[in-house]
């Protein structure tokens, strides 16, 4: 599936521009497709419509939608709720509202429209666009809150591009209307993606700007997201005939005094993963515990080093080197300090030819070496890192970006969209500070993959996965329940069970980061968001698997 970046939209737009198709004809296109899309869904002759406007160009598509709906018998009111329109291009669509179509200017007007006896029948949000970002300004407020109560008491809602006061690139929710329909025009965005888009977007439809087969095919600011049809044409097949052995090996090397839940974890998920034959190599007491939750597993016993963990020692060493000799894939990180012990464990599988999954305490320890880029340069063995924002940090030194979205470019944020202590006050505003505090993974690039030649997955609620050669794709399933401690040690567990079945290395994070986000959405919606554990996705393997089984079969 692709879509694109609130500023690749704007680029996109500049691209279909250039062939000589007109903002203004952009416009038309737009609002034109949202009033027949608005049409299909619900009747409109003789009904009450609200076109709650801003003053930008999300306010020109309303008007052009108000004008065909007028045009099909609708008893519209348009209310400008930012004052007359700012740009050329609605100011010229507002002049072409015909006669019929009420317009007020009045918030208070408006309030009392939407609760008043002869209130709209259908609710239309074109009030801002891809561009905003922030809070809903305070003066907008108790007019959205009356159309929210007009939504509950079950008028229905339509959003032109975006619900009003959702931000585009990262689906943070400003304050806004939910939406019942929500028309996306010319591309989806991030916030119509992202696994909780349901609580504001409603269903998403596709909406005309004009773009043309020739410049859609030429443009180069396309993201890949990854889908239910992705995943059931690439899921992993399995053989009538195989065995434990043909099936894969994955040796997984984890486990510390303190966290032996972090090598329970990972060993259980890759043997929920399909591969064949897991083996973790850890310290006797991590051994003891796992074999209580996965009697699957082998257990290959280390020596411990005095703090508890996993001895990098000569004997350490050489056993884990011939247990990696004798896997198809390896694991290293779930649980593990990351000191010097690590570090000479993790040299030496650089070295072997296996494909090797990066995680947690492995990954720390790789970047402490300092020489990290060096080492995986050099690295013998295909490399999949999986780091969190935070261990993305260490490994590159490049903090992830919290920009203060009020110093962003005017074309890119608008400050009157916001409470105006936000724009004077430096980040993160002391009165607002979850407006300008947001992490947006789709601003930055991620050069390391293509920099140490590696398969790069970085955790996040969008994941993102790039391969050595700079390809980037990401997937959107998962939910807030995975936000609990022994969550990736899951992921890592899947990742190494699917190279270990044959995968290649981007295929494996892929595949694994949608079979762990959509079991974590099966798991939240038996036990919720706030009460799953990590520890329950495994069980819900199968049914991910069953469902791509089935939607293969159906796209055959």
């Amino acid at each position: 599936m692709r879509f694109v970046t609130a500023a690749g939209m704007k680029r996109l737009e500049r691209a279909l521009a250039g062939t000589g198709v007109s903002y203004q004809a952009m416009m038309e296109a737009a609002g034109r497709s949202a009033a027949g899309a608005i049409r299909q869904r619900w009747p409109v002759e003789g009904r009450r419509v609200l076109v709650l406007c801003g003053k930008g160009n999300n306010g020109g598509d309303g008007f052009v939608a108000a004008r065909y709906l007028a045009k099909a018998g609708a008893a519209v009111t348009v209310a400008l709720l930012c004052g007359r329109p700012a740009t050329p291009e609605s100011a010229a669509a507002f002049a072409q509202l015909p006669p019929g179509v009420a317009v007020t200017e009045e918030l208070p007007r408006v309030q009392a429209l939407l609760a008043g006896r002869d209130a709209p029948g259908l609710v239309i949000d074109a009030v801002f666009g891809t561009s905003f970002a922030g809070e809903v300004p305070e003066a907008l407020v108790p007019v959205l809150e009356a159309a929210r109560r007009r939504k509950r008491a079950g008028v229905p809602v339509a959003a032109l591009d975006l619900p009003s006061g959702v931000e585009a690139d990262t689906g943070r929710d400003g304050g806004c209307v939910p939406a019942d329909l929500t028309v996306a025009f010319g591309a989806v965005k991030p916030a119509h993606l992202v696994n909780w888009a349901g609580e504001y977007a409603g269903e998403v439809v596709l909406g005309e700007i004009g773009l043309t087969p020739a410049v859609a095919g030429a443009f180069d600011g396309w993201e890949e997201a990854i889908d239910s049809r992705w995943a059931a044409e690439h899921r992993p097949r399995r053989s009538h005939t195989g065995h434990k052995g043909s099936n894969g090996r994955l040796l997984v090397v984890a486990g510390f005094q303190k966290y032996p839940g972090a090598a329970v974890l990972a060993t259980l998920a890759a043997s929920r993963s399909g591969a064949g034959y897991v083996q973790l190599a850890s310290t006797a007491r991590v051994g003891k515990i796992a074999a209580c939750h996965c009697a699957e597993a082998i257990h290959l016993p280390l020596d411990k080093e005095a703090q508890g963990g996993i001895s990098g020692g000569e004997d350490n060493l050489a056993a884990i080197q011939k247990a990696a000799q004798s896997a198809d894939a390896i694991a290293i990180g779930c649980g593990m300090e990351p000191g010097e012990d690590t570090r000479a464990i993790l040299q030496a599988l650089l070295r072997q030819p296996k494909p090797l999954v990066v995680d947690a305490g492995a990954i720390t320890a790789l970047a402490g070496t300092g020489e990290a880029l060096a080492l995986l340069q050099s690295a013998a063995c295909p490399v999949v890192l999986t780091p969190h924002p935070g261990e993305y940090a260490r490994l590159t030194g490049e903090a992830p970006e919290k920009k203060n979205l009020y110093s962003q470019p005017s074309d890119a944020v608008r400050p009157d969209h916001f409470p105006s202590c936000c724009v004077k006050n430096p980040l993160p505003c002391p009165h607002h500070p979850a407006v300008n505090t947001g992490y947006n993974p789709f601003d930055r690039e991620y050069t390391i993959a293509k920099e140490a030649g590696v398969t790069l997955l970085l955790k996040g609620w969008a994941t993102v996965v790039t391969g050595p050669d700079g390809r980037r794709r990401w997937s959107f399933a998962g939910c807030d329940g995975l936000a609990k401690g022994g969550s990736g040690d899951v992921l890592t567990g899947i990742i190494g069970g699917l190279l270990a079945r044959g995968m290649a290395p981007e295929e494996a994070a892929l595949w694994g980061a949608w079979l762990h986000g959509e079991a974590a959405r099966l798991c939240a919606g038996e036990h919720s968001r706030d009460a799953m554990l990590p520890s329950q996705l495994p069980g819900y393997f199968g049914r991910v698997f069953l469902e791509a089984e089935a939607e293969g079969e159906r796209m055959a």
